[in-house]
């Protein structure tokens, strides 16, 4: 959680997350291994609950595993009114 700072510093901060993970190597018995990490990002809306708020991000992460992985979604609000039909707007796509 980043107080006091809007969605565009969260998606750039979970954006450098993903980078940072995806540059990992993990050798194993003669093979690599890579990581990949997908992240649902929202910011806090004036008398929202926290659960409110995680629940927007929850469906955000949902939406970026169902449209390929590894990469970072915001939620924005016609996302959280239907749930996870919609898809939320793909911030970053690792190239793969």
């Amino acid at each position: 959680m980043l107080r006091g700072r809007p969605l565009a510093d969260a998606i750039e901060a979970a954006e450098y997350l993903r980078q940072r993970f995806a540059e990992l190597c993990l050798a194993t018995l003669g093979k690599a291994v890579r990581f990949t990490c997908s992240f649902g990002v929202s910011e806090w809306r004036d008398g929202e609950s926290i659960d409110a708020l995680l629940k927007r991000a929850d469906i955000a992460l949902y939406s970026a595993k169902k449209t390929g992985r590894n990469r970072v979604v915001a939620d924005d609000a016609a996302l959280a009114a239907v749930g996870h039909e919609r898809t939320a707007s793909v911030v970053r796509l690792a190239a793969r």
